[in-house]
């Protein structure tokens, strides 16, 4: 394999595109009387596709999450002006044939994020928050194949969690 080697993505097929989401949201209470003042949350979607041009497997939407969810909590203190809360979300990757030549591989991600917030009074409140707890980095695998010769290109890319506090003023 000489020369160079370009990429120039468009959409030039027709798919096939079909998908199913659940979500839920309680009172923990409501399952369980002597349950703290906790609000649960939950989300999961299972996706799928077909690009009909491309050859199979794994000859689905490039950008397109097989499985992703999400389940999360929010506590809210019996005794003090203070709600707590955690997210955990789930994302696929793997395989997708993107043309006759090239393919991609992306990790699975996850997330954790949380937060608490303070009101002092009825018209001030203070949120502190930390995102991406989990800090995990995510790779990606290209591969173009030219039949005399392929290229494989492995990338990581870090991530870093981020903190942060805000005071909310209402007028």
């Amino acid at each position: 394999m000489n020369g160079t080697f370009i990429s120039r993505p468009a959409n030039e097929g027709h798919a096939t595109v079909k998908g199913i989401e659940m979500d839920a949201k309680f009172a923990l209470a409501k399952l369980l009387p002597s349950a703290p003042a906790i609000d649960m949350r939950a989300n999961v979607s299972r996706h799928w596709s077909r690009v009909e041009e491309l050859p199979g497997p794994d000859n689905r939407l490039a950008q397109q999450n097989r499985w992703s969810g999400n389940v999360g909590f929010d506590w809210k203190a019996a005794a003090l002006p203070l709600t707590t809360g955690l997210n955990f979300g789930f994302y696929t990757g793997g395989p997708v044939r993107l043309s006759f030549t090239q393919a991609t591989y992306t990790s699975a991600r996850r997330t954790l994020d949380g937060y608490a917030l303070w009101k002092v009074s009825s018209k001030v409140q203070v949120r502190f928050f930390a995102n991406n707890l989990l800090r995990q980095d995510n790779l990606r695998i290209d591969r173009y194949d030219a039949g005399d010769g392929a290229l494989e290109l492995t990338t990581i890319n870090p991530t870093y969690r981020t903190f942060g506090l805000s005071v909310e003023l209402k007028e």
